[in-house]
């Protein structure tokens, strides 16, 4: 078994360990596996957070995108993906999805705009401990109209944010506002996917986060990786994972070995 040394982890990287299948961490952080199969949900998000950050540079550099430009941003990322592999949910087509996307895309065109905008995918990091740091990246950094330093994230979510979801979004943001020497507001720009798309501007608490129980997380994925504990976790999540394959050949090999 090859030693791995963690230097640095993203808080991402630190949910799917945690609260997710290490299995699937170590396949996409360490062993670095091909992805097959993309979930449509999850294209949708990152088609919008282009068309976020698209809409924002635009900004930062004094335009204003309109919604079919801004539409053809979340169309190309789309097709960036193998259109053979996107995997579909019960309830989607690929027009209802694009007919939703335009909708989102008039809400945040509807959305009050930043006073000042300082950075978009901003690049931060913390030191965490000696031989750790946090990275991550921040989608846009601005000051309100009191001139405060803002952090916003951009989230697409499929319902109302429960508490738990609202938890780890204060949790995430909370990591990119430790980079920051001066007090920070942290904010989550939540685009709603429901059958009327909706949005939401929350403020985020920062004291809602026990800084202990935050770094410990950091730690123990830290130990996890680097002393190599997998474990696979069977859910309705397995149906669109990109690593689902290897999980399946795996299986058939364990099977045959057995039958031998």
């Amino acid at each position: 078994m090859k030693k791995i040394t963690v230097n640095s982890l993203s808080y991402s990287t630190v949910k799917q360990f945690t609260e997710g299948c290490t299995h699937q961490a170590f396949l996409d952080k360490v062993d670095r596996c091909p992805k097959i199969g993309t979930s449509a949900a999850a294209l949708m998000g990152s088609g919008f957070h282009s068309v976020s950050e698209s809409y924002y540079r635009a900004l930062l550099l004094g335009h204003k995108l309109d919604a079919d430009v801004l539409f053809r941003v979340f169309e190309a990322r789309w097709n960036l993906a193998n259109q053979d592999e996107i995997i579909f949910g019960a309830k989607h087509t690929q027009e209802s999805i694009f007919n939703q996307a335009k909708q989102l895309i008039e809400l945040l065109l509807e959305a009050e705009k930043p006073k000042e905008i300082l950075a978009i995918e901003k690049p931060v990091q913390y030191q965490l401990t000696d031989d750790l740091k946090v990275i991550g990246k921040a989608d846009l950094i601005f000051r309100d109209s009191q001139g405060r330093l803002v952090v916003s994230d951009v989230k697409t979510s499929a319902t109302a944010y429960s508490d738990s979801d609202l938890y780890n979004t204060t949790e995430q943001v909370y990591t990119y506002g430790l980079f920051f020497s001066e007090p920070v507001r942290l904010k989550v720009q939540l685009f709603i996917k429901t059958k009327t798309p909706r949005y939401e501007e929350i403020e985020l608490n920062a004291d809602d986060v026990n800084f202990s129980d935050w770094k410990d997380k950091f730690i123990q994925t830290k130990r996890g990786l680097e002393h190599n504990v997998r474990y696979k976790v069977n859910s309705w999540k397995c149906k669109t994972c990109g690593f689902s394959y290897i999980c399946k050949q795996q299986c058939n090999d364990t099977i045959q070995r057995k039958a031998a």
